[in-house]
């Protein structure tokens, strides 16, 4: 599961970082006269925190899979 869900950030994050960054561009292009580097800043640490919490997600379903829901919702109140 951990393969699989890695896979699927690398995917995600690609997406985020290719598609969604033009999107940003062209949208920071016509409509905003900021500072834009601060923009792009935080568009990468968009992708990195994005892309992390889905990869970790595998954790949820492998505790789920030994029935440990409460812990599950523990984990999800505090993070």
């Amino acid at each position: 599961m951990r393969w699989v869900y890695f896979r699927m950030a690398l995917i995600l994050s690609f997406v985020l970082a290719t598609i969604g960054t033009y999107y940003i561009f062209i949208i920071l292009k016509k409509n905003y006269s900021g500072n834009q580097q601060d923009i792009y800043l935080t568009r990468i640490i968009l992708i990195v925190v994005t892309s992390y919490s889905f990869y970790t997600l595998y954790y949820d379903a492998l505790l789920l899979g030994k029935g440990l829901v409460n812990a599950i919702n523990k984990i999800a109140i505090i993070s």
